[in-house]
């Protein structure tokens, strides 16, 4: 976490180019707009951050008030843009 933005690691090993994208957030279970749209080459690492597009609508003074976030990845082929596959919702925690 730096100010207002989730930080992420993302790597593809899967032989073809791809877009990574966050949908379905929910901070401290309010939704949000978050800005987050990677692409990646096959082979590839990328850091890259999910940034918080408005801190203030959720009621939070800072970053540090997020307890916890819920959201999908959707990946899909930069070529084609077809989608390859939407996560199950993963959950992160901060104390």
């Amino acid at each position: 976490i730096w100010d207002g933005t989730f930080v992420f690691l993302m790597e593809n090993n899967s032989g073809e180019p791809i877009t990574i994208s966050a949908e379905n957030v929910s901070v401290n279970g309010f939704m949000e707009d978050v800005s987050l749209w990677s692409e990646l080459r096959d082979g590839t690492r990328l850091i890259d951050g999910m940034y918080l597009l408005d801190l203030s609508d959720l009621g939070l003074e800072s970053i540090e008030d997020v307890e916890n976030i819920e959201l999908n990845f959707r990946i899909i082929h930069s070529d084609t843009w077809e989608e390859i596959v939407t996560t199950d919702a993963i959950s992160l925690s901060f104390e």
